[in-house]
């Protein structure tokens, strides 16, 4: 049976022209709770600027995008 998601954190909200996304990553599953200090910095930066760069391919309805 998968995971199924319970909580995440917010790593950031990105605006771009009248668009809001917020960017986080999964904390806890049904299956799993993430270590404290996962992931680092640097990944949950990665991560922002990989949502940022590509949020004109997101849905429009598209409100948070959420790494697992």
């Amino acid at each position: 049976m998968a995971a199924k998601y319970k909580s995440s954190q917010v790593i950031r909200n990105i605006l771009k022209g009248q668009k809001t996304v917020t960017v986080a990553y999964v904390d806890k599953t049904t299956a799993w709770t993430r270590a404290s200090g996962f992931p680092s910095a640097e990944i949950k930066e990665n991560f922002a600027k990989v949502v940022e760069e590509n949020i004109d391919k997101l849905l429009p309805n598209t409100a948070q995008v959420a790494m697992k």
